[in-house]
Protein backbone atom coordinates (compact mmCIF):
# COMPACT_ATOMS: atom_id res chain seq x y z
CA UNK A 1 0.00 0.00 0.00
CA UNK A 2 2.85 2.37 0.87
CA UNK A 3 4.52 1.73 -2.51
CA UNK A 4 1.25 2.47 -4.33
CA UNK A 5 1.00 5.91 -2.70
CA UNK A 6 4.64 6.65 -3.58
CA UNK A 7 4.06 5.69 -7.21
CA UNK A 8 0.85 7.71 -7.39
CA UNK A 9 2.51 10.69 -5.72
CA UNK A 10 5.45 10.61 -8.12
CA UNK A 11 3.13 10.28 -11.10
CA UNK A 12 1.03 13.21 -9.86
CA UNK A 13 4.15 15.32 -9.31
CA UNK A 14 5.41 14.45 -12.81
CA UNK A 15 2.11 15.45 -14.38
CA UNK A 16 2.11 18.73 -12.45
CA UNK A 17 5.64 19.57 -13.57
CA UNK A 18 4.88 18.62 -17.18
CA UNK A 19 1.75 20.78 -17.26
CA UNK A 20 3.51 23.77 -15.73
CA UNK A 21 1.97 26.63 -13.87
CA UNK A 22 0.08 27.99 -16.84
CA UNK A 23 -0.76 31.51 -15.85
CA UNK A 24 -2.49 34.15 -17.88
CA UNK A 25 -2.14 34.34 -21.62
CA UNK A 26 -0.12 37.38 -22.74
CA UNK A 27 -2.01 40.23 -24.37
CA UNK A 28 -1.71 40.46 -28.14
CA UNK A 29 0.55 43.34 -29.13
CA UNK A 30 -0.45 45.83 -31.80
CA UNK A 31 2.08 45.51 -34.59
CA UNK A 32 3.07 48.65 -36.46
CA UNK A 33 4.46 48.52 -39.95
CA UNK A 34 8.04 49.73 -40.27
CA UNK A 35 8.37 53.23 -41.61
CA UNK A 36 10.80 53.88 -44.40
CA UNK A 37 13.08 56.86 -44.03
CA UNK A 38 13.66 59.04 -47.07
CA UNK A 39 16.32 61.12 -45.37
CA UNK A 40 19.90 61.22 -46.56
CA UNK A 41 22.25 59.12 -44.41
CA UNK A 42 24.09 61.31 -41.95
CA UNK A 43 27.88 61.44 -41.84
CA UNK A 44 29.61 59.26 -39.30
CA UNK A 45 29.84 60.88 -35.88
CA UNK A 46 32.26 60.08 -33.09
CA UNK A 47 29.56 58.19 -31.18
CA UNK A 48 28.86 55.86 -34.12
CA UNK A 49 32.41 55.40 -35.45
CA UNK A 50 34.42 52.20 -35.15
CA UNK A 51 38.03 51.38 -35.91
CA UNK A 52 38.87 49.15 -38.89
CA UNK A 53 42.26 47.59 -39.66
CA UNK A 54 43.65 46.81 -43.10
CA UNK A 55 46.29 44.09 -43.15
CA UNK A 56 48.45 42.53 -45.85
CA UNK A 57 45.50 40.44 -47.05
CA UNK A 58 44.03 43.76 -48.33
CA UNK A 59 40.76 43.27 -46.41
CA UNK A 60 39.28 45.63 -43.83
CA UNK A 61 38.92 43.85 -40.49
CA UNK A 62 36.61 45.11 -37.78
CA UNK A 63 34.63 46.88 -36.47
CA UNK A 64 36.56 47.30 -33.25
CA UNK A 65 34.04 49.20 -31.14
CA UNK A 66 36.04 49.51 -27.91
CA UNK A 67 39.03 51.35 -29.42
CA UNK A 68 39.36 54.95 -28.30
CA UNK A 69 39.91 57.79 -30.73
CA UNK A 70 43.57 58.27 -31.60
CA UNK A 71 44.45 54.65 -30.85
CA UNK A 72 43.11 53.04 -34.03
CA UNK A 73 46.44 52.82 -35.88
CA UNK A 74 48.24 51.33 -32.87
CA UNK A 75 45.54 48.73 -32.32
CA UNK A 76 45.45 47.90 -36.05
CA UNK A 77 49.22 47.24 -36.04
CA UNK A 78 48.80 45.03 -32.97
CA UNK A 79 45.83 43.16 -34.48
CA UNK A 80 47.55 42.48 -37.81
CA UNK A 81 50.72 41.27 -36.07
CA UNK A 82 48.69 38.89 -33.87
CA UNK A 83 47.12 37.39 -36.99
CA UNK A 84 50.50 36.94 -38.74
CA UNK A 85 49.85 39.67 -41.30
CA UNK A 86 51.53 42.94 -42.10
CA UNK A 87 49.92 46.28 -41.27
CA UNK A 88 48.67 48.35 -44.23
CA UNK A 89 46.32 50.94 -42.77
CA UNK A 90 43.60 51.94 -40.34
CA UNK A 91 40.43 53.99 -40.62
CA UNK A 92 37.39 55.15 -38.70
CA UNK A 93 34.06 54.29 -40.28
CA UNK A 94 30.43 53.61 -39.46
CA UNK A 95 29.79 50.70 -37.12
Amino acid sequence: MNNAFKGFGLMLLGMLLAAGCGGMEPEPMDMQEPQQSLEEPEPVTAEAACCYAKCSDQKWHGPFKKITYGNCANYSKFWCANHNMGYVGAKWDDC
